[in-house]
């Protein structure tokens, strides 16, 4: 889903980030699965699962900072960008289009609903435009004053998501184009982007001097800040509601992304992430294979779950009742099956000469060869 650049081995692969991508990818997965129908109790679940896109952005700064620190941007770079935004989105477009409308019944085929079903980027398909805006973004991104630059973009974003919030913009299409497609201009995103940047350029140039880990002491110490501060911050996220704000109402669905006290819970989360899971990764090889298999079929899991969730969570429909213990086990179910389904069918469509779809190379399924039992030698009598 985010930045998966070649060349691996010019720098080592941070496991990190590896599974705040697959974190993401579940997080997108809760945020449609708590929404539909008999789940919808699950509201403050929707709301923390936000966090999801954002890191989605914050890795894709990250990934290219790291990577591309002393490395020429190529005309590879951007045939590479584009395979993994772009050309995805302009291939599922037709499909969910065919799908809203005749499966979903939310979409008409009309000029008007079809315009306004792709004014707003495909339905869930809409991040794909905002990447590509990121990677022209990071073309442009200073190489000096890596973190002071990065903090300005964030002061930026959260300015732009108060000044949303309340109106205080220039109106008639200034506004209009700010409250219902604000969540598809890279504004709202570049301080999670260059924040991204920051981090992996930081890390890089630890890993060019091979600076020593830290005393374990230290570690525990951050990590259990690190614990406290999702806490805290996903607590603020949950309580801070804006109620009282004009245009509230935009930052629901969607617009929640744009929530002006999300990034404060996205940062601790990335932080406990980079902490915490490379060593979880390391003591675990079946963790360190799920987190990475994940991580690689992130894209392809973004884009088709909502069809495996639409027919997984109709025919797990008569298990809901009342928001409870049962409710949230079959919920936990429905979250589990729709990932692995969609997980599967990425790996089926990477194996055909539709992988471009899904943003991946084609990887053909391993042939395991048939059981032959031998025969016993011979023996002499």
């Amino acid at each position: 889903m985010t930045e998966q650049t070649g060349n691996r081995s010019a720098r080592s692969r941070l496991d990190g980030t590896d599974a705040l991508r697959a974190a993401a990818t579940v997080g997108v997965i809760l945020i449609h699965s708590s929404a539909w129908g008999p789940a919808s109790p699950y509201g403050a679940l929707n709301l923390a699962a936000r966090f999801s896109v954002p890191v989605f952005a914050v890795l894709t700064g990250l990934l290219l900072g790291y990577r591309y620190i002393d490395r020429p941007l190529d005309a590879g770079f951007a045939r590479r960008r584009l395979s993994r935004s772009v050309l995805p989105w302009l291939a599922w477009v037709p499909v969910y289009v065919v799908f809203t409308a005749l499966v979903q019944g939310s979409l008409h085929f009309t000029g008007s609903s079809i315009v306004a079903f792709l004014d707003h980027g495909a339905g869930h398909l809409w991040y794909l435009l905002v990447v590509p805006q990121l990677y022209v973004l990071f073309v442009l991104w200073p190489r000096r004053g890596t973190w002071p630059v990065a903090l300005a973009a964030l002061a930026l974003q959260t300015a732009l998501n108060v000044v949303r919030l309340w109106g205080w913009m220039p109106g008639g299409a200034v506004l209009r184009a700010s409250e219902e497609f604000g969540f598809l201009m890279f504004p709202y995103w570049i301080g999670y982007f260059g924040m991204g940047i920051a981090i992996g350029r930081t890390l890089a140039q630890r890993a060019a001097t091979t600076a020593p880990h830290r005393p374990g002491a230290v570690t525990r110490t951050s990590v259990a800040t690190a614990i406290v501060a999702v806490a805290g911050c996903g607590y603020l996220l949950l309580n801070v509601t804006f109620h009282d704000a004009p245009y509230y109402a935009f930052i629901t669905g969607t617009g929640a992304f744009l929530n002006p006290v999300l990034p404060l819970f996205v940062f601790s989360i990335v932080a406990l992430g980079l902490l915490v899971t490379p060593a979880l990764m390391r003591r675990s090889q079946a963790t360190a294979v799920a987190v990475r298999s994940l991580s690689e079929l992130s894209l392809g899991v973004y884009i088709v779950h909502p069809i495996a969730l639409w027919y997984i969570a109709k025919w797990l429909q008569p298990h809901f009742v009342q928001a409870g213990a049962g409710d949230l086990f079959i919920f936990a179910v429905l979250e589990l099956f729709v990932l692995l389904a969609a997980m599967l069918a990425t790996r089926l469509i990477a194996a055909t000469p539709l992988a471009f779809s899904v943003g991946m190379p084609r990887r053909p399924l391993p042939v395991t060869r048939p059981f032959t039992q031998r025969s016993a030698p011979a023996t002499s009598r």
